[in-house]
This record gives C-alpha cells, sequence and structure tokens, in this order.
C-alpha cells in the first residue's frame, strides 16, 4: 500500500528547503535552494521576494512529488520572521522585505519606547521593542515611503506571500502575526492601537488563524507547474522557530529547541504565556501547538559570523561549514574572545548598537584560535539567553539542536560544556520541514494530541553531555565576556557616531 507522504517547506533567510516526509517522520526526498539578503546601504538588509519564491518553485520541479512512491496529502510552510512586503492585489512584491538584521527604524524605536513604552508593548504583544519586528518597518515606510503605503493592496510576510503563490488567499497563523509586534496575544487579533502607528487598518493585513487548519488544496494549474499532484491539502504553518521546536518534540514546559543556523535561537515552551520574559527582552507567544506558548532567545549574529569568518579568511570554497570545524582540535579554551555583536547583540541585551570586537589578540594567533573564538562567542550570547529564560519560565532540563549547526560534534560539546546542559540533536536536522509534515499529519486526524504526532515522528540522535572541568574554564571566561560588553558599550556609541560622521562627509570636529 502507498505511504502517505506529507511536506514541509522551509523558507529561511538565507535558503529554502522541501522535504517529504512518510508519517514516521522518514526522508522521502529533499531539495535545497540559497539566496542572499542584499545590503542598499548601512545597516539596511532586504530579500527580495520574488527571487526567493524563485528558488522556491526550483525545490519543488527537483523534488518532483508527483513522481514518489506515495500519496502526497499535505503541504505546511515555515517562514522567517519579521520580514514584511508591501503587495498589490495579484501578489506581487511592490518593494524588498526588509528582515530582522535591518536597522533602519532606529528613531521609529525611540518614539514607540517615549510613547507607549516598551512594557506597554510587551503587554499587549508579547515582543519586545525593538528594530525587529514588522511594524517598526511598516511605521518606517508611512515616514519615508508614503506613496508605497497607499498603493499596497495588502502587507504580508512570507507565509502569506507564499499561499498566494500557491493560488489561495493569504492567511497568517497566531506565531507570526505575533512576531510583527501589532498582534494582541490576549485578544488574539491585531492590535488597532499599534496598527495605527502606521496608518494602516487591521484588513491591510491577512486574517489570523490557527496553525494546522487546513486552508483548501492546491489549485491543479499550480499543483501542474510545481510538479505536485492534485489534491494536496495546504495546511497553515507558521514561524520558524516554533516550527523548528514542533519538530524537535519541544512542546512541554522544561523543554527547549537550541537552533543553530543563519540566526541562533534557544525556543523554550510554556504552559502559558509570562510577563517575566518581558523584563528580560525576550518574546513571548504562541506556540504552533494548540495550548501552548513559547519564550525565544535568540541572536542575529549565528551563523552570519561563520560566513563573516569564511569570506575574511577567504575561505570560499564551497565546503560545508562543518567540513571546516571538523579540522578544530578538542582542547581547553586558550584562544582570544569575540564579541558577536555584528549586527547588534542577542535578545537579552537587546543592544542594537553594540558592536563586534575581538580581544585577546597576540602574534600567535592564527587562523584556527580565530575561529574557535567565534564558535565560542556566539555560544556565549546564548549562554545569557538560556540564563534568562531558566529565570523567567522555569529550569530547563533538555536541549534539542536543530540546524546546520548541530552537523559539528565538536560545536556540539563546546555548547554542551558552556550551557551546562545535555545537547541531543536530532536525527532530522531541518526541523521546520519536520515540523510542517507534523502539523500536516495531525490536521487529518485533529481528535489525536500534537505531542502523540510528534513522538511518532520525531527522532533522537546522539547527546553531548557537559563535562565538569570545561565548563569551570568556559564559566570563567562568560564572567570575562560580561565584563567586555559593559567596558565596549560606551565606546560603540562612540564609534557608532564617529561612522555616521564620516559616512555623511563631514569633517570631526577638534576640541
Amino acid at each position: 500500500m502507498p505511504s502517505d507522504i506529507f511536506l514541509g517547506l522551509d523558507l529561511g533567510t538565507s535558503g529554502c528547503k522541501l522535504i517529504a516526509f512518510d508519517a514516521a517522520g522518514h526522508e522521502f526526498a529533499r531539495s535545497a535552494r540559497g539566496y542572499a539578503a542584499a545590503s542598499p546601504g548601512p545597516g539596511l538588509f532586504e530579500l527580495d521576494a520574488e527571487a526567493v519564491w524563485d528558488e522556491a518553485e526550483a525545490c519543488f520541479r527537483e523534488l518532483d512529488a508527483a513522481a514518489l512512491p506515495g500519496r502526497v496529502r499535505t503541504l505546511a510552510v515555515s517562514v522567517l520572521g519579521e520580514a514584511v512586503l508591501p503587495v498589490d492585489r495579484a501578489g506581487r512584491p511592490l518593494a524588498p522585505a526588509p528582515i530582522s538584521a535591518d536597522r533602519r527604524a532606529v528613531a521609529e524605536v525611540e518614539g514607540l519606547a517615549a510613547d507607549p513604552g516598551a512594557e506597554s508593548i510587551h503587554a499587549v504583544t508579547g515582543q519586545p521593542l525593538s528594530t525587529i519586528p514588522s511594524l517598526l518597518k511598516l511605521i518606517w515606510w508611512r515616514r519615508h515611503r508614503p506613496d508605497l503605503v497607499a498603493g499596497a493592496w495588502k502587507f504580508l510576510c512570507f507565509g502569506e506571500f507564499a499561499l498566494m503563490r500557491l493560488g489561495l488567499s493569504p492567511v497568517i497563523d497566531e506565531s507570526m502575526a505575533a512576531r510583527t509586534m501589532a498582534f494582541d496575544i490576549g485578544r488574539r487579533a491585531w492590535s488597532q492601537p499599534l496598527l495605527d502607528r502606521a496608518g494602516l487598518c487591521a484588513a491591510r493585513l491577512a486574517p489570523v488563524a490557527p496553525s494546522g487548519t487546513i486552508l483548501g488544496t492546491v489549485p491543479a494549474p499550480v499543483a501542474g507547474r510545481l510538479a505536485l499532484p492534485e489534491g494536496v491539502a495546504v495546511v497553515l504553518g507558521g514561524h520558524d522557530q516554533p516550527m523548528g521546536a514542533l519538530g524537535a518534540g519541544v512542546i512541554e514546559p522544561g523543554t527547549a529547541m537550541y537552533s543553530i543556523g543563519t540566526t541562533e535561537a534557544l525556543v523554550v515552551a510554556l504552559a502559558a504565556p509570562s510577563p517575566r520574559l518581558g523584563r528580560r527582552n525576550i518574546p513571548c507567544y504562541a506556540h504552533v501547538v494548540p495550548g501552548r506558548s513559547v519564550g525565544l532567545a535568540g541572536s542575529e549574529s549565528g551563523g552570519r559570523v561563520l560566513a563573516w569568518f569564511r569570506q575574511a579568511m577567504t575561505l570560499d570554497d564551497g565546503a560545508p561549514f562543518e567540513h571546516l570545524l571538523s579540522e578544530l582540535p578538542d582542547t581547553p579554551p586558550a584562544w582570544p574572545m569575540l564579541l558577536p555583536h555584528f549586527v547588534g547583540s542577542g535578545t537579552v541585551l537587546n543592544d542594537a548598537d553594540s558592536l563586534g570586537a575581538l580581544f585577546g589578540l597576540s602574534l600567535d594567533t592564527g587562523r584556527r584560535e580565530l575561529l574557535l573564538a567565534v564558535l565560542e562567542g556566539i555560544t556565549f550570547e546564548q549562554a545569557l539567553s538560556l540564563e534568562a529564560l531558566s529565570e523567567a519560565a522555569g529550569p530547563v532540563e533538555r536541549l534539542a539542536a536543530i540546524g546546520g549547526g548541530s552537523r559539528s560534534a565538536l560545536w556540539l560539546q563546546m555548547k554542551a560544556d558552556i550551557l551546562n546542559r545535555p545537547i541531543t540533536r536530532l536525527a532530522v536536522a531541518d526541523a521546520p520541514c519536520l515540523g510542517g509534515a507534523i502539523l500536516g499529519r495531525w490536521a487529518l486526524e485533529p481528535r489525536r494530541p500534537v505531542a502523540e504526532v510528534a513522538a511518532e515522528m520525531v527522532a533522537p540522535g546522539e547527546t553531548f553531555r557537559p563535562r565538569p572541568g570545561r565548563h569551570a574554564a568556559h564559566a570563567a571566561r562568560l564572567a570575562i565576556y560580561r565584563g567586555l560588553y559593559a567596558a565596549l558599550r560606551p565606546l560603540a556609541l562612540q564609534l557608532r557616531a564617529a561612522q555616521a560622521q564620516a559616512a555623511s562627509g563631514a569633517a570631526p570636529e577638534r576640541g
């Protein structure tokens, strides 16, 4: 009897993946394509939505689901957070989409900090005030591109954009709606007072529905173009981090996912939203699992810093990152220290003005030592996140690692040593895609708990346990890391001011 097949499409910040799974979570087939964000100016980072969907369509054609030996039942989409784009009635983008690393809305953050205030915003939306959420980009557009705001039919995130390209009406799930910072998580509806700041009404955004909702089937003409069989049901997915958490089996409180990719994120499952998370700048919003919430602490400086290192060291040979990391020795930490704030700090410090720094260089410092400093510094930022999550939401006993970085045994062991937690990497590293398959299967079996379906599809792999001696060595360095940030913070503001002055062409004052 042919197997049922469930498709998960992940539209990420630097690439897309399409994976076909059976009902036990085993991969049938996969396809992946990459793309790059553009940086049209200092602090600006954008994605071309048309280019993203071109690569997604290439994945569909390459995977050729219509030819798979089974019955393709569902498709669910996992998407990068925060990116927003204006579209016309046909779903055509009218401008590139600013992504989470984009810093254009610094002045808009200051305005909302004054009124209604960061605490009030977190109480309504579950989101800390920063340059990351979509609402800030919408307010920026209202001030700087009023023509764009007036001419757009709707403002969509990538999930709704994908639905339109699949031939369906745009619908946003609650996890992605929350990430815009324009959604009232208590009322489970768009917040009109916040939308007023962008000069928009709720009708200019997509309607909201729970993840796992069956939205319809892919129309025959679209299915033909995407090499899909007819009758594939499209199931509403969600934000890639909670989708990855579902794909990692992180459903019950006390469990957490550690996503190691372009960005790094720790996602802890919660029984209910916790206001204490707001005091630590941690977003708190709906899980893609009914009746659960998530706390998300992350850093934009994850895989991006590794990519910078590779380019700076002229190592663009096309080999996977894990090959580069496999050449490193597993030795006690004695290398320089990296403050990985290449696009500002992570969640807990919530400092968009902080800058990256290397400390402790000597003539003995080589490429190997620099790379080890990169791996440790990226993880130190997440040590702050785990500490804050544990204090605000309760102890985290288990970490499930996903993403490309989880393929490196050396890095996972270093992370276990630093965080002092066992870390288990999963059989399927691309957990957001598996989360889509789990949601799809559950949508067809709605009387079963999602956790029961997930337990049948998520398979653990190797577990890395902390070594007491190494943990003590890293803990001593973590204390230095905290002091390094505090010492450099005022200097970062001075340097940013000097850089802005130089960029404007103004001569520095002499005094």
